[in-house]
């Protein structure tokens, strides 16, 4: 793909990032590829050749020739089976029809995959961001999904694959054929797991086990109960308490992930609080709590700018193929075009990708040309208009990484949640043997009491200019120094 630039162009940034001490990962999609993708093309051609079985290709049932093989669901809505009449084939997709799913149960597919991942180890990449790894093992039987967890999920058969019988094996036998081979250094795998949860998601990232080392799980996104394709109110305190919890039932084997936005999910600033009073406020406290909680922190681009959702105003403005076909299951399942916008518009993907703005021009720095997807760009919210603002978010990050970088217990250390029960106060204390630092975030939009002070307590990073002893204002942060360890 010319528009991605070359292999030498991609030699350059990992060069230079190697210069400057970073490590660089890369995206890889191994659960399905492109309806290109030359393994496909080659499987079309001749179904029962050596690629055929690179996929889930299923004849048609005699006595039901119209009927899929079963009734699993793709993410994006619809059937996940699409009928190939050239080959008279159900392929499996459990995503958009031109995204096959690779069948893992081919050796020669495992194969592939260790292979392509030692020629980019071998040009410099650090490792890899593997996108929904835990789909990878399917039942061979393709049972059926059960009715009542589809209409939980809104995916019928995800239960079948989510957590595959054979996922555990596949990802241990990829780790010592590609990532952790002898007498080179390990290589990071990062695992995107949709729906794993806690103690599954410690079975596939315990030091001890050989597999991932860290996954993203999505499960605190959404609070409440609540789903990305509804327009709610975000709750902090949900979160606090989901993130309580986690940390309680870690062991020392285990590390956490710290996010709050990708490029699947609207950005978390709108969701938690729209009104641009309090943007700058919340966009420093969430990236407070992401750079001083015990865990591994992963800032999406545009979150150190306070980046918010984007105004569309119609369908076409997308490019999200999700967004569209969501939108036309919707009408054609009985909703107003009016009704199906708004739960569009409300969980579209391309809130977070559309291009951040670099400085206030129109296309916000991004291109001289027309961008792929058009984006708002907010005055005192580019990256050049930040840097200039000594109070603007971004430096506020900057001073962050720079805290937390310097110092090992903000990096390794313990947590320990200080007074969890006071509502819409979220405190804690990270130390280690040399130092320790009080952390204290008001989730709410009012001003609120804190914790009694601590003794030697010295205040180093706060959200906001003005503090007022004993209150924190809306959605203020503060980190504080403590003299001596407790």
């Amino acid at each position: 793909m010319a528009e991605m630039g070359t292999l030498a162009q991609l030699d350059a940034v990992i060069a230079g990032c190697h210069e400057r001490g970073m490590r660089i990962i890369l995206d890889l999609v191994v659960n399905h590829t492109s309806d290109q993708h030359a393994w496909f093309r080659r499987a079309l051609a001749d179904p029962d050749g050596p690629y055929g079985p690179y996929y889930i290709l299923v004849p048609p049932d005699p006595d039901h020739p119209e009927r899929p093989p079963n009734n699993w669901e793709s993410a994006f809505t619809g059937s996940a089976w699409r009928w190939l009449p050239e080959i008279e084939r159900w392929v499996l997709h459990l995503f958009a029809p031109g995204q096959p799913d690779l069948n893992w149960e081919n050796p020669r597919v495992r194969e592939e995959v260790a292979d392509l991942c030692r020629w980019w180890f071998a040009r410099g990449i650090d490792g890899f961001r593997m996108d929904v790894i835990n789909f990878i093992s399917k039942p061979p039987d393709l049972p059926d999904g059960h009715a009542l967890i589809g209409d939980m999920l809104q995916v019928t058969g995800v239960e079948h694959y989510f957590y595959g019988p054979r996922l555990h094996e596949f990802l241990r036998e990829l780790r010592a054929r590609a990532f952790d081979l002898p007498g080179q250094e390990p290589k990071l795998m990062v695992g995107e797991t949709p729906g794993i949860g806690v103690e599954t998601g410690r079975l596939l990232t315990g030091a001890d086990r050989g597999e991932l080392d860290l996954i993203f799980s999505f499960d605190h996104l959404e609070s409440g109960g609540h789903t990305r394709f509804e327009d709610y109110r975000y709750d902090l305190e949900w979160y606090k308490r989901y993130l309580i919890d986690y940390e309680a039932r870690l062991g020392p084997n285990d590390w956490l992930t710290l996010f709050f936005e990708n490029h699947d999910n609207p950005r978390m600033i709108s969701k938690v609080d729209p009104n641009p009073e309090h943007r700058r406020a919340l966009g420093k406290l969430l990236g407070t709590l992401l750079l001083t909680m015990r865990g591994t922190p992963f800032i999406y681009q545009g979150q150190e700018l306070a980046a918010v959702n984007q105004p569309f105003e119609r369908l076409d403005e997308l490019r999200d193929v999700e967004a569209h076909r969501r939108f036309r299951t919707l009408v054609e399942q009985g909703a107003s075009e009016e009704e199906a916008w708004a739960q569009v518009l409300a969980s579209t993907r391309d809130h977070a990708r559309a291009p951040i703005a670099w400085d206030a021009s129109p296309a916000g720095g991004f291109t001289t040309g027309t961008p792929w997807l058009a984006s708002r760009v907010d005055p005192g919210y580019s990256v050049a208009e930040q840097q200039r603002d000594p109070d603007s978010v971004l430096n506020h990050y900057r001073r962050l990484l720079a805290l937390r970088r310097g110092s090992r217990a903000l990096r390794f250390g313990e947590v320990e949640f200080v007074e969890p029960e006071r509502a819409g106060c979220f405190a804690w204390v990270r130390r280690d043997a040399a130092e320790a630092f009080l952390v204290e975030l008001n989730l709410t939009d009012q001003p609120l009491e804190c914790p009694p002070s601590r003794p030697a307590a010295r205040l180093v990073l706060a959200s906001h200019a003005a503090h007022q002893e004993g209150t924190l204002a809306p959605y203020e942060s503060r980190v504080s120094r403590l003299t001596a360890p407790e």
